[in-house]
């Protein structure tokens, strides 16, 4: 089924840009609804919107990039305000290109002084956009300080400057003339976004952009951290040989128990279930398995991983599924 959507999608995006020759993209010759919209009337939505967006970031500018500031005035969590940042970003992003669209194919520019002020205005409101997303990376970039790295923030923080880029391309098309390619912009960068958090190792990342935030404040959150894919393992093992202290014991219990689920995991799949994140986290496990001796894991008859340490016993943060 990947390989078929694969397939079909790439068929889609060569159809779109080769060359159509005598053929006529639909919309084309005899458009499918015609432009009627004066130009005097689609001036004064445009300009509206850019007055009213310059307004808001004018008067807003301390709350858009105000930081801590803001957090401490106006009593809102990290997380409320990173995700108002975030959701006022696609809201807007989304209405205004929305809007842009629908005025460029339905507005009467006969003339090329008209397209330059159409142009010129479009242009203004999404300069004004991406002024909107500079504000949402800011706030997650405070986020991620306080608290650090999830997936959830990871996909965020790579979303952003990839509709960064869409924002460019849109502002370049819109200027030469060409926004009926839009839609490829979008698949391509659709296709960028994915291609990016597969190459990234988004486990691996989360791990790295921790601990080097614990080199900073001295704090992690092991739990979080111990419940990730085998990708991560790597980058545990090579903290829990550097720390000592408290950190090192809630880690050292979280990767014991993970490599006791994973030596049985290993032992019961057949040959098409093996991939090399689980051979590369064992290979990191066994410089540590002096270590895991003191400890003693097992599996409760309902499935659930336990971990007995040398004063009590807890709950494994990682958790296999399979008796």
């Amino acid at each position: 089924m990947v390989i078929l959507s694969t397939l079909f999608f790439l068929g889609a995006i060569v159809a779109a840009l080769r060359d159509p020759g005598e053929r006529k993209r639909i919309g084309e010759g005899k458009p499918i609804l015609k432009p009627f919209l004066g130009f005097i009337e689609s001036v004064v939505i445009l300009g509206g919107v850019d007055l009213l967006f310059a307004g808001f970031v004018i008067i807003q500018f301390t709350y858009l990039f105000g930081g801590q500031t803001n957090i401490d005035a106006t009593a809102y969590t990290y997380a409320e305000y990173a995700r108002r940042g975030f959701s006022e970003l696609v809201v807007v992003g989304v209405l205004s290109l929305g809007q842009i669209l629908g005025l460029a194919a339905w507005t009467k520019r006969e003339r090329p002084a008209l397209r330059s002020w159409f142009n010129g205005l479009s242009a203004l409101l999404v300069l004004q956009v991406g002024v909107i997303l500079a504000s949402a990376l800011t706030r997650l970039l405070l986020y991620e300080e306080a608290y650090g790295f999830t997936r959830l923030r990871t996909y965020t923080h790579v979303f952003i400057p990839w509709m960064g880029v869409l924002l460019a391309a849109f502002l370049v098309l819109l200027l030469v003339g060409k926004l009926r390619k839009f839609a490829v912009a979008v698949a391509l960068g659709a296709i960028g976004f994915t291609l990016t958090l597969n190459l990234l190792n988004i486990d691996a990342f989360i791990v790295k952009r921790n601990v080097a935030r614990l080199e900073d404040t001295g704090d992690v959150d092991v739990f979080y951290l111990a419940s990730l894919s085998e990708d991560a393992v790597p980058g545990l093992a090579d903290l829990a040989r550097d720390l000592s202290g408290e950190v090192h014991e809630d880690l050292l219990l979280e990767l014991a128990c993970w490599n006791t689920q994973l030596e049985e995991q290993l032992e019961k799949q057949t040959w098409s279930s093996t991939h090399l994140s689980r051979l590369v986290a064992m290979d990191a496990f066994e410089d540590l398995q002096e270590d895991f001796e003191s400890y003693k894991v097992y599996q409760e008859d309902w499935g659930m991983w336990l971990i007995h340490g040398q004063e009590e016993e807890i709950v494994c943060a990682h958790q296999t599924w399979f008796r």
